[in-house]
Protein backbone atom coordinates (compact mmCIF):
# COMPACT_ATOMS: atom_id res chain seq x y z
CA UNK A 1 0.00 0.00 0.00
CA UNK A 2 1.35 3.45 -0.94
CA UNK A 3 2.41 5.58 1.99
CA UNK A 4 0.43 8.77 2.47
CA UNK A 5 2.28 11.86 1.32
CA UNK A 6 3.49 13.97 4.23
CA UNK A 7 3.37 17.75 4.01
CA UNK A 8 6.76 19.34 4.62
CA UNK A 9 5.77 21.54 7.55
CA UNK A 10 6.15 21.70 11.29
CA UNK A 11 4.12 19.05 13.15
CA UNK A 12 2.14 20.85 15.85
CA UNK A 13 0.98 17.75 17.71
CA UNK A 14 3.58 16.86 20.38
CA UNK A 15 3.00 13.12 20.35
CA UNK A 16 3.02 12.86 16.57
CA UNK A 17 6.12 15.06 16.33
CA UNK A 18 8.08 12.94 18.83
CA UNK A 19 7.07 9.74 17.05
CA UNK A 20 8.08 11.18 13.69
CA UNK A 21 11.42 12.33 15.09
CA UNK A 22 12.19 8.90 16.48
CA UNK A 23 11.26 7.05 13.27
CA UNK A 24 13.03 9.48 10.94
CA UNK A 25 16.16 9.54 13.12
CA UNK A 26 16.38 5.74 13.17
CA UNK A 27 15.81 5.62 9.41
CA UNK A 28 18.51 8.24 8.79
CA UNK A 29 21.05 6.42 10.97
CA UNK A 30 20.26 3.18 9.15
CA UNK A 31 20.98 4.87 5.81
CA UNK A 32 24.24 6.28 7.20
CA UNK A 33 25.33 2.76 8.17
CA UNK A 34 24.39 1.40 4.74
CA UNK A 35 26.24 4.22 2.98
CA UNK A 36 29.38 3.62 5.01
CA UNK A 37 29.28 -0.16 4.53
CA UNK A 38 28.27 -0.36 0.87
CA UNK A 39 30.47 2.46 -0.41
CA UNK A 40 33.34 2.26 2.09
CA UNK A 41 33.25 5.97 2.93
CA UNK A 42 33.75 7.88 6.17
CA UNK A 43 30.46 9.28 7.41
CA UNK A 44 29.11 10.66 10.63
CA UNK A 45 25.82 11.95 11.95
CA UNK A 46 25.09 14.39 14.76
CA UNK A 47 21.49 14.69 15.88
CA UNK A 48 20.20 17.11 18.49
CA UNK A 49 17.01 15.91 20.11
CA UNK A 50 13.96 18.13 20.65
CA UNK A 51 14.52 18.17 24.41
CA UNK A 52 18.09 19.53 24.28
CA UNK A 53 20.86 17.83 26.14
CA UNK A 54 23.78 16.03 24.59
CA UNK A 55 23.49 15.26 20.86
CA UNK A 56 23.46 11.74 19.54
CA UNK A 57 26.66 11.10 17.58
CA UNK A 58 27.21 8.29 15.08
CA UNK A 59 29.33 6.20 14.86
CA UNK A 60 31.33 7.74 17.73
CA UNK A 61 32.52 11.12 18.93
CA UNK A 62 36.10 10.40 17.88
CA UNK A 63 35.10 9.23 14.39
CA UNK A 64 32.80 12.21 13.92
CA UNK A 65 35.60 14.57 14.99
CA UNK A 66 37.95 13.08 12.38
CA UNK A 67 35.35 13.38 9.60
CA UNK A 68 34.52 17.00 10.51
CA UNK A 69 38.21 17.92 10.69
CA UNK A 70 38.76 16.58 7.17
CA UNK A 71 35.69 18.47 5.98
CA UNK A 72 36.91 21.77 7.44
CA UNK A 73 40.31 21.33 5.79
CA UNK A 74 38.73 21.24 2.33
CA UNK A 75 38.82 24.37 0.12
CA UNK A 76 35.85 26.67 0.59
CA UNK A 77 34.57 26.10 -2.96
CA UNK A 78 34.66 22.31 -2.67
CA UNK A 79 33.21 22.39 0.81
CA UNK A 80 30.18 24.48 -0.06
CA UNK A 81 29.50 23.05 -3.55
CA UNK A 82 26.84 20.53 -2.52
CA UNK A 83 25.77 22.01 0.82
CA UNK A 84 22.13 22.90 1.40
CA UNK A 85 20.51 24.63 4.31
CA UNK A 86 16.78 24.66 4.89
CA UNK A 87 16.28 27.95 3.07
CA UNK A 88 18.24 26.90 -0.02
CA UNK A 89 16.52 23.51 -0.08
CA UNK A 90 13.08 25.13 -0.02
CA UNK A 91 14.08 27.63 -2.70
CA UNK A 92 15.18 24.79 -4.98
CA UNK A 93 11.90 22.97 -4.37
CA UNK A 94 9.95 26.15 -5.14
CA UNK A 95 11.84 26.67 -8.41
CA UNK A 96 11.15 23.08 -9.47
CA UNK A 97 7.44 23.49 -8.73
CA UNK A 98 7.37 26.78 -10.64
CA UNK A 99 8.99 25.12 -13.65
CA UNK A 100 6.39 22.33 -13.52
CA UNK A 101 3.62 24.95 -13.43
CA UNK A 102 5.13 26.77 -16.43
CA UNK A 103 5.34 23.51 -18.37
CA UNK A 104 1.70 22.68 -17.58
CA UNK A 105 0.66 26.15 -18.71
CA UNK A 106 2.52 25.72 -22.02
CA UNK A 107 0.92 22.31 -22.57
CA UNK A 108 -2.56 23.62 -21.78
CA UNK A 109 -2.01 26.61 -24.05
CA UNK A 110 -0.97 24.37 -26.94
CA UNK A 111 -3.98 22.09 -26.43
CA UNK A 112 -6.28 25.10 -26.37
CA UNK A 113 -4.84 26.39 -29.66
CA UNK A 114 -5.16 22.94 -31.25
CA UNK A 115 -8.84 22.86 -30.34
CA UNK A 116 -9.32 26.32 -31.85
CA UNK A 117 -7.49 25.28 -35.02
CA UNK A 118 -9.56 22.13 -35.56
CA UNK A 119 -12.82 23.91 -34.70
CA UNK A 120 -12.03 26.58 -37.26
CA UNK A 121 -11.22 23.99 -39.93
CA UNK A 122 -14.67 22.40 -39.61
CA UNK A 123 -16.39 25.78 -39.42
CA UNK A 124 -17.50 25.60 -35.78
CA UNK A 125 -15.74 28.83 -34.78
CA UNK A 126 -14.07 31.92 -36.23
CA UNK A 127 -10.91 33.82 -35.40
CA UNK A 128 -12.45 37.28 -35.00
CA UNK A 129 -12.53 37.14 -31.20
CA UNK A 130 -8.86 36.20 -30.81
CA UNK A 131 -6.24 38.66 -29.64
CA UNK A 132 -3.03 39.44 -31.50
CA UNK A 133 -1.11 37.15 -29.15
CA UNK A 134 -3.59 34.33 -29.78
CA UNK A 135 -3.29 34.78 -33.53
CA UNK A 136 0.51 34.80 -33.38
CA UNK A 137 0.57 31.63 -31.27
CA UNK A 138 -1.97 29.99 -33.58
CA UNK A 139 0.12 30.92 -36.64
CA UNK A 140 3.19 29.39 -35.02
CA UNK A 141 1.27 26.21 -34.24
CA UNK A 142 -0.08 25.96 -37.80
CA UNK A 143 3.41 26.45 -39.28
CA UNK A 144 4.75 23.77 -36.95
CA UNK A 145 1.95 21.35 -37.96
CA UNK A 146 2.54 22.01 -41.67
CA UNK A 147 6.25 21.37 -41.21
CA UNK A 148 5.57 18.04 -39.50
CA UNK A 149 3.13 17.04 -42.29
CA UNK A 150 5.65 17.92 -45.01
CA UNK A 151 8.32 15.94 -43.19
CA UNK A 152 6.02 12.91 -43.03
CA UNK A 153 5.17 13.25 -46.72
CA UNK A 154 8.88 13.33 -47.60
CA UNK A 155 9.51 10.20 -45.50
CA UNK A 156 6.68 8.33 -47.24
CA UNK A 157 7.86 9.49 -50.69
CA UNK A 158 11.43 8.35 -49.97
CA UNK A 159 10.16 4.97 -48.74
CA UNK A 160 8.02 4.45 -51.85
CA UNK A 161 10.89 5.53 -54.12
CA UNK A 162 13.21 3.03 -52.46
CA UNK A 163 10.66 0.23 -52.77
CA UNK A 164 10.03 0.99 -56.46
CA UNK A 165 13.76 1.05 -57.15
CA UNK A 166 14.22 -2.33 -55.48
CA UNK A 167 11.24 -3.76 -57.39
CA UNK A 168 12.56 -2.52 -60.74
CA UNK A 169 16.02 -3.96 -60.05
CA UNK A 170 14.67 -7.39 -59.17
CA UNK A 171 12.25 -7.59 -62.14
CA UNK A 172 13.26 -9.88 -65.04
CA UNK A 173 14.11 -8.37 -68.45
CA UNK A 174 12.34 -9.98 -71.41
CA UNK A 175 14.92 -10.42 -74.19
CA UNK A 176 14.47 -12.01 -77.67
CA UNK A 177 16.41 -15.14 -76.56
CA UNK A 178 14.19 -15.52 -73.51
CA UNK A 179 11.08 -15.12 -75.65
CA UNK A 180 12.42 -17.69 -78.14
CA UNK A 181 12.87 -20.22 -75.32
CA UNK A 182 9.55 -19.45 -73.69
CA UNK A 183 7.40 -19.33 -76.81
CA UNK A 184 8.32 -22.75 -78.16
CA UNK A 185 5.13 -22.86 -80.14
CA UNK A 186 5.23 -20.14 -82.81
CA UNK A 187 1.46 -19.80 -82.48
CA UNK A 188 1.95 -18.35 -78.98
CA UNK A 189 2.03 -14.57 -79.03
CA UNK A 190 4.53 -12.40 -77.20
CA UNK A 191 1.67 -10.92 -75.23
CA UNK A 192 0.83 -14.39 -73.91
CA UNK A 193 4.43 -14.84 -72.78
CA UNK A 194 4.47 -11.46 -71.08
CA UNK A 195 1.14 -12.17 -69.40
CA UNK A 196 2.38 -15.57 -68.21
CA UNK A 197 5.54 -14.07 -66.72
CA UNK A 198 3.52 -11.25 -65.22
CA UNK A 199 1.41 -13.79 -63.30
CA UNK A 200 4.43 -15.91 -62.33
CA UNK A 201 6.25 -12.92 -60.90
CA UNK A 202 3.34 -11.80 -58.74
CA UNK A 203 2.50 -8.76 -60.78
CA UNK A 204 6.01 -7.25 -60.88
CA UNK A 205 6.81 -4.73 -63.60
CA UNK A 206 8.40 -6.32 -66.68
CA UNK A 207 10.87 -4.55 -68.94
CA UNK A 208 10.26 -5.61 -72.54
CA UNK A 209 13.37 -5.40 -74.71
CA UNK A 210 13.05 -6.44 -78.36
Amino acid sequence: MTRKKVNLEYITDDSSRKTTFRKRKNGMLKQVVELSTLCDVDVCAIVYGPNGGEPEVFPSTEKAHCVLTRFKCMPEIERSKNMLNQEKYLRNKIEKVKEQVRKLKRDNREKELIQIMYANLVGNTNLQGLSVMDLNDLTRLIDQSIGEINKKIDEIANTMSTQMSETTTSSPIITPDLIENLVGDRNTSILDVVATNFDNNGGNNLALSL
